[in-house]
């Protein structure tokens, strides 16, 4: 049972994988525009661009939701271990308000990997002069102190392993 509810909502263990949210482009953060991200000043993290057609951004982690943003352009998953994932839809969208965008879950549920959590209309958010590079950054890493993103990664699928959370080898 205790596997079972680490595998739904976010390892303690060894390691963390943390997923894809949609089909689409791999983006290394130092090559997206947005300078907090880029920076890593919200920590290390990814970047995918969603592929033509993409309507739903699916949970890259298992956890709590720990915050939606008001302007339904944000989520923030915390895992068993501790682990905060932050998932920004687009760049700079928060000044759509929550236009384009409809949350599919609230603060305080339990979400497993996979789970859709915002429907989106990427091309109402493209017109309205928006990218949809999305960020997946872990501001706070809990228990794991190391990470390392797979290399030589271009098109990725939903749900691909994309990044790993892992423990120091004492």
């Amino acid at each position: 049972m205790l596997n079972r509810l680490k595998m739904m909502f976010g390892s303690s263990g060894s390691f963390l994988v943390v997923h894809a949210p949609f089909a689409g482009k791999f983006i290394k953060l130092e090559n997206i525009e947005d300078e907090i991200f880029k920076s890593g000043t919200l920590g290390p993290g990814f970047a995918i661009l969603p592929n033509e057609g993409e309507s739903v951004l699916r949970s890259p982690i298992g956890g709590e939701v720990m915050l939606l943003s008001d302007m339904s352009h944000a989520v923030m998953i915390r895992t068993l271990g501790q682990v905060d994932l932050l998932v920004h839809l687009g760049i700079g969208t928060v000044k759509l308000h929550g236009k384009y965008m409809k949350p599919l879950i609230k603060n305080g549920d339990f979400i497993k990997v996979g789970d859709p959590l915002l429907e989106f209309d990427q091309e109402k958010i493209k017109a309205a002069g928006y990218s949809m590079i999305t960020p997946i950054v872990s501001p706070s890493r809990g228990i794991y102190t190391r990470y390392e993103i797979k290399e030589n990664l271009d098109q990725v699928m939903s749900l691909d392993e994309i990044m790993y959370l892992m423990k120091n080898d004492d």
